[in-house]
């Protein structure tokens, strides 16, 4: 899955998954930011037949920034905006706007995404391709090599089969 910043989006909940691409909308992070998303949050619990989109936002960021490198990651895509002092603050901001908050499955808005998510990462080709990409190629050199260690081999084979049709023959 790769990770892209939504130029388009009306507002921080519009998150979208097309072609193996997670389309994010920018999201600034300041130290009042807590206090607001808690506030959001609260109002959802708080009255139920109000949706819970900030909420299953919040809860889906928190299963994506885990650690610094995730929120450092989302931060270089251009989807996070630290505005605080430290990174660490980015990943416990999540987790702790989150905790405590109550959502169904059935209201989440963010239910067929994250299903697609799922699938998308479920498919064998998707995780080869992935594993591929992050092991042998990580510069030009690695690349190079990959493709020359290919020809090689294509060309080993070809070797070998010329020289077994050319041994049947005599």
């Amino acid at each position: 899955v790769k990770f892209r910043k939504k130029t388009n989006a009306q507002s921080f909940l519009d998150i979208t998954f097309t072609g193996g691409v997670l389309e994010i909308p920018e999201l600034r992070i300041y130290n009042y930011s807590n206090s607001l998303f808690r506030n959001l949050i609260a109002f959802e619990q708080c009255y139920p037949g109000t949706r819970s989109h900030v909420t299953a936002s919040a809860a889906f960021m928190d299963f994506l920034v885990r650690t610094v490198d995730d929120a450092r990651l989302l931060h270089l895509k251009g989807i996070l905006d630290n505005g605080t002092a430290k990174e660490e603050h980015v990943n416990r901001f999540f987790r702790q706007i989150s905790s405590g908050a109550h959502y169904t499955a059935d209201r989440n808005y963010l239910g067929s995404l994250i299903e697609d998510v799922v699938a998308y990462h479920g498919k064998r080709r998707n995780r080869w391709r992935a594993a591929l990409e992050r092991n042998y190629c990580t510069n030009p050199w690695v690349i190079i090599s990959v493709v020359a260690a290919c020809v090689l081999l294509l060309l080993a084979v070809t070797n070998t089969v010329v020289a077994l049709l050319s041994r049947l023959k005599h």
